[in-house]
């Protein structure tokens, strides 16, 4: 059997289905929608991350992997869905901003971050022999030129910037009922680190074990990582 005629029968199919959607990035969005929940919010004054990180087995040790990494010193990166996967791209995030800054003696913009992690994720849609990434990314960062930024990376390597976005469970609940209202030229850091952590709070009542959050907190030129058992 030649090597040709051996991919045809065994490498499974790729394509669209009926409806235009393909089975496999579905299936990671299925995967992210049953994840912890995740919230990006944009301020004047700088950017707010925050996700769900409880403990959902009593046998488990009270402390939680981190979803939330630093990229460079003003890219924050919060991973929902499949940790591995989302450390495997934090780790691909991480060479991107470390090749750049090694050529250009500079740090990497989140547009060119943002664009270079899409392009990634998409070349793991349209492969017979890999899977996508079962993993969101909500992304927050600043530079001179364009100042406080905040951008979603979905499974399928679409990317959209954003005033405040939700990724997770019940992603299309908390967006109509508690995101309709952010402006990002009134909205300050501390009233929404408060409103991030009401919001955490009502997606984690399932979770009696040890319920805990993460926040990242990007202002002023400084990034900062901090967790809290409520």
């Amino acid at each position: 059997m030649s090597t040709e005629v051996y991919y045809k029968q065994c490498a499974p199919s790729i394509g669209f289905d009926e409806n235009g959607k393909i089975d496999d990035v579905e299936e990671a969005k299925a995967l992210v929608a049953k994840s912890t929940a995740a919230i990006g919010i944009l301020c004047k004054d700088g950017v707010v991350l925050a996700v769900e990180n409880s403990v959902r087995n009593p046998l488990h040790i009270k402390k939680p992997l981190s979803r939330i990494f630093k990229v460079d010193n003003s890219i924050g990166m919060v991973v929902v869905g499949n940790l591995p996967d989302g450390r495997a791209l934090l780790d691909k995030a991480k060479e991107n901003a470390r090749n750049y800054y090694q050529s250009r003696k500079q740090h990497i913009s989140l547009e060119e971050l943002i664009e270079n992690l899409g392009e990634y994720l998409h070349n793991y849609t349209n492969n017979a022999f890999v899977r996508p990434f079962g993993v969101s990314v909500i992304l927050c960062g600043w530079n001179k030129d364009n100042g406080y930024q905040l951008y979603k990376l979905e499974p399928c390597g679409d990317f959209y910037s954003y005033f405040a976005c939700v990724a997770g469970k019940s992603e299309h609940i908390m967006f109509e009922n508690e995101m309709q209202d952010f402006d990002p030229e009134t909205m300050v850091v501390s009233s929404a680190v408060i409103k991030a952590k009401e919001m955490i709070k009502k997606q984690s009542r399932d979770y009696p074990f040890y319920r805990s959050m993460e926040l990242c907190i990007l202002g002023e030129g400084n990034l900062e990582i901090m967790s809290e058992q409520f």
